[in-house]
């Protein structure tokens, strides 16, 4: 017999079996339930309420959480690998090293949710809304977050490379030191974003809005910035060798010791003095 009750010792379910594993619990209203360490592998909990529970470390591999109520819901260390998270509402959950390699968390909820060093390696968060949300020191190679709202999101030494973040609203992100080698940005709203010292080599910039934007002593190497507008961008030390800015905008922005070679291709308007990359 399986007995689940709420962080006050109330019983919320009782199920004649050994395990919840596998077990079909739409829609169930569950909310506070403490569930530390539990094996729900395989569940169905599509559209269930979970808002408040405690569900640290326990086993959600292959669950079915889609459109289900999670907000402020412990996860820390939990294993969701593969899980579908679809729509669902994890405001200000605590997902905190959790395993969420190619889980499905496209269009859910995730503001002002804890997710630093969790695993969300292939991950689709399409049109996740992560605004304020804490990934610092995570992981998200080739994840995919095209449209995905990241405004205001901690994103310091995470890692992205790989991960498609077109049209993806990144604006005034804190992504210092954050690894986004060969990632597709195109089309992306970086203004004000902080990416000092970040590696962005080889990644697709085209037409990506960085007005304002501190890149200083990033690695840009390689990269596409077609069409990118870096108005007032801050670039000095910034890394631009083999780096393509053919139509890119440049007003106001400061290169005082950028990192150039004759492959670096600058904008035909607008390309930068020689003094001016120099002295600033």
């Amino acid at each position: 017999m399986v007995v689940v009750k709420d962080q006050r010792g109330t019983v919320l379910l009782q199920l004649d079996a050994d395990t919840l594993a596998g077990h079909n619990l739409s829609g169930l209203h569950l909310e506070l339930a403490e569930l530390h360490g539990a094996d729900l592998g395989g569940a169905r909990l599509d559209h269930a309420a979970l808002t408040g529970a405690n569900l640290d470390a326990a086993n959600l591999d292959h669950v079915n959480l889609a459109g289900a109520q999670l907000a402020h819901v412990h996860l820390n260390n939990a294993n969701l690998n593969r899980a579908d998270l679809s729509g669902a509402n994890l405001a200000g959950a605590g997902l905190s090293g959790a395993d969420l390699r190619w889980a499905n968390l496209s269009r859910a909820d995730l503001s002002h949710a804890h997710l630093s060093a969790a695993e969300l390696t292939g991950a689709q968060l399409v049109g996740a809304n992560l605004q304020h949300a804490d990934l610092q020191g995570s992981i998200l190679s080739g994840a995919l977050l095209q449209k995905a709202d990241l405004s205001d999101a901690q994103l310091r030494n995470t890692k992205l490379p790989g991960a498609d973040l077109s049209e993806a609203v990144m604006v005034r992100i804190r992504a210092q030191e954050s690894i986004l080698e060969n990632s597709n940005l195109e089309g992306a709203r970086l203004t004000g974003a902080r990416l000092d010292t970040a590696r962005l080599g080889g990644a697709n910039l085209h037409r990506a809005d960085l007005r304002d934007a501190v890149l200083s002593h990033a690695h840009l190497h390689g990269a596409n910035l077609t069409m990118a507008n870096l108005a007032g961008a801050q670039l000095e030390g910034a890394d631009l060798s083999g780096a393509d800015l053919d139509g890119a905008v440049l007003d106001g922005a400061k290169l005082r010791g950028v990192i150039c070679d004759a492959t670096t291709r600058w904008p035909r308007k607008g390309r930068p003095s020689w003094w001016k990359l120099r002295f600033g």
